[in-house]
């Protein structure tokens, strides 16, 4: 076997292009792919002054060279590049097909007689004989005069002709070859040191490198992308009794900002300024002095620009300086991300109060709200409802009809949720008992002036059964879709239009980012501030969703209270908390089980089960008899009965 290179370099440049499309195409779709979303999903803005200053400053803002050009589109230019040229390569090469021709080696045309090519080999052969060559030409005259011998025996030696016939060779069949896609140049032996060197470079400092930093980059963020050295600060920190101010501080001396915001020497005379602003908005609203923590962790510059330019961004503060609104920017951001690993702490510690301060906070950056007043749950009335007494009858009507307008604009993208019952259920059992796992079931329902929920009915409610207290269980019923525990679950439910509605992206002018809405469900005990039932998140609620959690009952029968919470991410106001009731019954009170009817039937005597019946009572022989005098007897006995 003989290895044949690839002499022009065409195969192996079929590789490569190959090789670079897999990845270059691809890359080069989703980059593409998101830049049109994005630019599409910012001109879907409403008209109110936030929303409109948002879209000035996204028009307006410098825009650094490093910005317009990352990373990823300067590597898709590159290998677009690349491959071009790969391509031109491609079409421009020039195919040598090296077919050995007797008639061409001799020089002579295809048709020509016998005496012609004994002729032309006689005087070849003078010509070209190793003789005759001079002494620096010896190779190529012995080479020629090989040639010129092979081809005329193949013409006129009936054996070499047949081997020529058959194997394309007059020497007859010649050794096995086998083509490889690499170039000759990168096998010669004077390019050893350099490819040697490449090969050293790749497997020996690049593979272990790249290895290494993703082994690091992997112990260092958490799988919600947040680093570990500041969920390691959350963990140390976060208590049970911390308030919504601690947890600001909290947040604004995460790691990231150390690592991601630039500390400029400019700060120093701006940054006083804002937390003036800060200082004086506070006072103002809620007679609050804005103190940063004195603790050494809390202490860093970092940090107190940060938690300065969170309460700015909270406090609605505009400032004009263009370095320091694209932090504010990054910050508010990010701390939406870094909430919610404060969140899942306080989760873990199952504590209650400082989830819930977790997930308001999280509104309040969406928002850019800051509330430091109790919360508020609606149950009579909504966020509709409240804007409508309190502002409606007095400011309104002062309202030119466009503020009036995007006002109403605003009130209608709120998706505003109502619980339209929420009860326990035990697969299989008509009661709970302690210990056994119960599914909580909540159905929701949109009730705003955009829901299409409105005036339909939805999922067995309609307005005036919701008023008379009438419910359609039909659903509920044993043998139903609710029976089982997968359907319990996970609720596959008959109603599948459920997943195929969207939501709308958050009003969330304060924002650069759109951002999709979600909503936490859980349940908890108040009075021992404590989660039972961990929060699950939920999106695309459009008209009515229906909501199936698990948790097992208390060990002790009774009747427990518990409250059901209905927490936004996003939207302020619409949070709502619903007392529920769960009445643990004791064992004995379930109904007895049904009797089981275990009385088999006679088998049949033409039957098998009944030929092994008859063969343990009566012997083999009555078997093969098939039981005729058993069956005469009773015959008999039938009609005697019968006289």
């Amino acid at each position: 076997m003989r290895y044949i290179y690839d002499e022009q370099g065409v195969t192996f440049n079929y590789f490569l292009l190959t090789f670079i499309a897999i990845f270059l195409i691809p890359t080069t779709y989703f980059l593409l792919f998101n830049t049109s979303k994005d630019a599409k999903l910012r001109k879907n803005s409403c008209n109110c002054v936030a929303c409109l200053r948002k879209e000035s400053y996204l028009k307006n803002r410098k825009i650094n060279p490093t910005d317009r050009i990352s990373k990823k589109a300067i590597f898709v230019a590159v290998g677009w590049i690349f491959l071009a040229y790969l391509a031109y390569q491609i079409a421009t090469v020039k195919f040598e097909i090296d077919v050995w021709d007797p008639y061409e080696v001799l020089g002579i045309p295809e048709n020509a007689p016998l005496s012609q090519i004994k002729k032309h080999f006689k005087e070849l052969s003078r010509k070209w004989h190793p003789d005759k060559a001079p002494e620096d030409k010896k190779a190529e005259y012995e080479s020629k005069f090989i040639d010129f011998t092979k081809a005329y025996k193949v013409l006129t030696d009936d054996d070499i002709r047949k081997n020529y016939e058959e194997w394309g060779h007059p020497d007859g069949k010649q050794a096995y070859s086998l083509g490889i896609a690499l170039p000759t140049w990168l096998v010669e032996a004077k390019n050893s040191p350099f490819v040697l060197g490449v090969y050293a470079l790749a497997f020996g400092i690049g593979l272990p490198f790249f290895v290494g930093r993703w082994w690091y980059s992997s112990n260092a963020y958490t799988k919600d992308g947040i680093r570990t050295h500041t969920m390691d600060l959350y963990f140390k920190e976060l208590r049970n009794n911390s308030t919504l101010k601690q947890i600001l501080d909290l947040l604004s001396a995460s790691a990231e900002y150390k690592e991601l915001v630039e500390q400029r020497p400019s700060d120093t005379t701006l940054l006083p300024q804002i937390v003036s602003s800060v200082k004086e908005e506070l006072d103002k609203r809620f007679s609050e002095k804005y103190q940063q923590s004195k603790r050494v962790s809390y202490t860093a510059p970092y940090c107190q620009k940060a938690s300065a330019l969170l309460h700015s961004h909270l406090l609605r503060i505009h400032f004009s300086d263009e370095e320091l609104l694209k932090d504010k920017y990054f910050i508010a951001e990010r701390s939406i991300r870094l909430i919610n690993g404060i969140l899942d702490i306080a989760l873990a510690h199952r504590w209650l109060q400082t989830s819930l301060r977790c997930m308001e906070l999280s509104q309040h950056l969406v928002q850019a709200i800051l509330n430091l007043k109790e919360r508020i749950f609606y149950k009579k009335f909504n966020f509709i409802h409240i804007l409508y007494f309190h502002y409606l009858r007095n400011v309104f009507k002062a309202l030119v009809p466009t503020e009036y307008e995007s006002i109403m604009q605003i009130a209608g993208i709120y998706p505003l949720l109502k619980i339209d019952r929420a009860y326990f259920k035990v697969a299989g059992d008509a009661i709970i008992t302690p210990g056994s796992i119960v599914t909580l079931i909540i159905k929701l329902r949109v009730v705003n002036s955009t829901s299409k929920a409105k005036e339909v009915k939805m999922n067995g409610f309609s307005k005036e059964n919701e008023k008379n207290g009438i419910f359609d269980d039909d659903d509920d019923e044993k043998g139903g879709y609710l029976d089982s525990e997968d359907e319990l679950l996970f609720g596959r439910s008959k109603n599948k239009q459920e997943s195929d509605e969207k939501n709308d992206y958050v009003h969330a002018p304060y924002l650069l980012k759109d951002k999709m809405p979600y909503w936490w469900i859980f349940m908890a005990d108040d009075k021992k501030d404590r989660i039972i039932i961990e929060p699950t998140k939920i999106t695309n609620i459009v008209t009515t969703r229906t909501i199936r959690c698990q948790f097992q009952a208390p060990h002790d029968p009774g009747l427990y209270s518990f409250v059901a919470y209905i927490k936004s991410d996003s939207y302020v106001g619409t949070d709502i908390r619903k007392d529920l009731r769960l009445d643990v019954k004791d064992f004995s009170e379930l109904p007895p089980d049904e009797e089981i009817d275990d009385e088999i039937s006679e088998p049949e005597e033409d039957s098998i089960a009944g030929q092994m019946k008859l063969m343990r009572e009566q012997g083999f022989a009555a078997a093969v008899a098939g039981g005729g005098d058993q069956k005469k007897k009773n015959d008999d006995s039938d009609s005697s009965d019968s006289d």
